[in-house]
């Protein structure tokens, strides 16, 4: 896989400056596309100008895989002292069978399958704990992690998601009327709703499924 496959996938807005690259190499083509039937030279100027786009194009994807590369190395260490804590739920490694790191980087179904991996873990531990139990501060702490240090993998949605059902749990164990009550269900209200807008597969939401992402990604890739 190349780099520019790397481009639109994530939850981020470098596919949004990708995306302008692209369009304004193709619009710049079109207008200097002759009429049918004429040929036309390129002025020298044009072709200095059409090399220069191409190159930002290609840095930006280079830009792009390294990122991803590195964050991906994080993501998996934070898996891996996830796996050791008796607070978080055990980290669905089965989900992640047969990709290659290679799909993992570059695809949509690498992305998906990550993403899946992380609501399962982060998300779902703030979600389906009782009311009554007490915070994970390992929770507070990997989604912390993840945000910083692994945001093209936990972006904005998964994070938003991990706050609200935080935030409702807590609502859930305050005494029913009180102030505090009401201003911890306003708070998961909130983030909830701030996190749908980045929703695009219901498993975020439902728990578990079988492909679909937090954020995006096409939800599946071949194993």
């Amino acid at each position: 896989a190349g780099p520019m496959e790397t481009e639109e996938v994530g939850n981020n807005t470098g596919g949004l400056i990708t995306a302008a690259l692209r369009n304004q190499s193709r619009s710049d083509a079109a207008s200097r596309r002759p009429a049918s039937g004429q040929r036309r030279t390129r002025t020298p100027r044009e072709v200095a100008d059409e090399a220069r786009r191409s190159e930002d194009a290609n840095v930006h994807s280079m830009y792009r895989l390294v990122s991803r590369s590195v964050q991906l190395l994080d993501l998996l260490s934070c898996l891996v002292r996830a796996q050791s804590s008796p607070m978080l739920p055990e980290v669905r490694w089965g989900l992640l069978h047969g990709l290659t790191f290679c799909q993992l980087v570059t695809t949509g179904g690498g992305q998906g399958r990550v993403e899946e991996v992380l609501v399962s873990l982060v998300c779902e531990e703030g979600r389906l704990a009782g009311p009554d139990a007490p915070t994970s501060a390992d929770a507070d702490n990997l989604a912390a992690d993840l945000g910083r240090s692994c945001y093209l993998y936990f972006g904005a949605g998964s994070r938003l998601s991990y706050l609200g059902f935080r935030a409702a749990r807590s609502a859930a164990a305050a005494p029913p009327g009180s102030s505090r009550r009401a201003s911890l269900s306003g708070r998961a209200a909130d983030y909830l709703r701030a996190a749908a807008r980045h929703w695009t597969d219901p498993a975020v939401v439902a728990g578990g499924g079988s492909g679909g992402s937090a954020a995006g990604g096409d939800g599946g890739a071949a194993a």
